[in-house]
C-alpha cells in the first residue's frame, strides 16, 4: 500500500480490458468439461487439490485502504476474516475514521442459517455509520443472511477454488480475455440463489487473476457527537437518537446503484503448501477503491462453532 488507489491505473485499465473483451458462448456439456479441466490446472498451480481439501478452518489479517466516495477522506483498518467450512464465518473489521482518534469495528457473520452483525464505537465521542450495502445493512435477515453467505463465497472460489459443500455452484466455460499482464481464461460461475461471478485465471500460471460480480455502490453516513459530561445513560440516549436520525436520513436516500465489481488477487506466497493472494484490490465500474495487504494466514487454526456469533 505504497500508493494512494486513486493512483492505480493499471488494475483500472486491466479491469476495463477484461470487460471488454471476454467472450460469451452457449453454456453445454463441453464447457462444463472446460472449465473442470481449468480448475483442476488452477487448484495444481496453487498446491493440490489435496492440500486445498485439507483446509477446514482458515483465519486471514489484513491491513487497508479505502475511499468511499470521492469527497470524502480515506479510511484505514485492520480486517480479520474467519471460515469454518462449509458454513461457518465471521468478518471483523476494526476501521480508523477522519476524525481524531474515532474508531468503528464492525462484524458480519453466518453460523449455519443465522447471520448476525454487531457494531461497535470507540473514541470521539459518540460515533454513528451507515454503510450501504454490506452485509450488516441489509433490510432483513434473510437478505442479511444472502449477503454474508456470497461475500463467505466469493473469497472461498477465489482462494481455494472450490464451491462450499452447503451450496450447489454450475461452474462453465466463459471464453478468454485479454489483460496487460496476458490472456485469461474465464469461468462463469451460478448458484441457485442468484449468486453469480466470473473467475478469470491466468493463462500461464493458471492462478486466480480477478473475480468480477454485480454489488450494490457502496456508501457511507456517518456524524460524530460529542460525549456529554453526564451519566453514561444520558451518553448512550444521545447516541441512540442519533443512530434514530442517521437511519431515518439513510432510509430517504434513493435505492443504492448496482455496479460491477472487480477483486484483482495477487502477490501468491506459499502458506503451508499452498500459494495464497496478499495483495487484493477492489475496484467499482474500473476504479480502484480499496486495497488489502495481508499480514498472515492461517490454515486449519483451531476455530470452534462458539466463536462465530455476534
Amino acid at each position: 500500500m505504497k500508493k494512494h488507489l486513486s493512483i492505480s491505473t493499471t488494475v483500472t485499465l486491466t479491469a476495463l480490458i477484461l470487460a471488454a473483451l471476454v467472450s460469451l458462448p452457449s453454456v453445454d456439456a463441453r464447457q462444463d468439461n472446460r472449465a473442470q479441466t481449468l480448475l483442476a490446472q488452477a487448484r495444481a498451480a496453487l498446491g493440490g487439490d489435496a492440500k486445498l481439501k485439507s483446509i477446514q478452518t482458515l483465519s486471514t489479517s489484513a491491513k487497508f485502504r479505502r475511499i468511499i466516495a470521492k469527497d470524502q477522506p480515506e479510511m484505514s483498518g485492520e480486517l480479520q476474516l474467519d471460515f469454518l467450512l462449509p458454513d461457518k464465518y465471521i468478518a471483523t473489521e476494526v476501521s480508523n475514521l477522519p476524525m481524531g482518534d474515532a474508531q468503528i469495528t464492525r462484524i458480519n457473520g453466518f453460523n449455519g442459517d443465522q447471520a448476525f452483525r454487531d457494531t461497535r464505537t470507540s473514541g470521539g465521542g459518540n460515533i454513528v455509520i451507515r454503510m450501504g450495502n454490506g452485509p450488516d445493512n441489509q433490510p432483513n435477515q434473510a437478505a442479511q443472511l444472502r449477503a454474508v453467505r456470497a461475500e463467505f463465497t466469493i473469497y472461498v472460489i477465489g482462494w481455494l477454488l472450490a464451491a462450499p459443500q452447503t451450496q450447489t455452484v454450475d461452474f462453465s466455460y466463459g471464453g478468454e480475455a485479454q489483460a496487460e499482464e496476458g490472456r485469461a481464461d474465464v469461468i462463469d460461475i451460478k448458484s441457485a440463489d442468484d449468486f453469480a461471478m466470473r473467475l478469470f485465471l491466468d493463462k500461464e500460471t493458471h492462478r486466480p487473476l480477478m473475480l468480477s460480480y454485480r454489488g450494490t455502490q457502496p456508501g457511507m453516513i456517518f456524524r460524530m457527537q460529542t460525549a456529554s459530561a453526564g451519566s453514561h445513560e444520558d451518553a448512550d440516549k444521545l447516541a441512540k437518537e442519533a443512530q434514530e436520525r442517521t437511519r431515518r436520513e439513510a432510509e430517504g436516500q434513493p435505492p443504492p446503484k448496482t455496479v460491477e465489481i472487480q477483486m484483482y488477487l495477487s502477490d501468491y506466497r506459499n502458506v503451508g503448501g499452498i500459494l495464497l493472494p496478499h495483495h487484493i484490490t477492489r475496484a467499482i465500474n474500473g476504479e480502484v477503491n480499496e486495497e488489502w495487504d495481508v499480514t498472515k494466514f492461517k490454515i486449519n487454526p483451531p476455530l470452534k462453532p462458539e466463536n462465530f456469533k455476534k
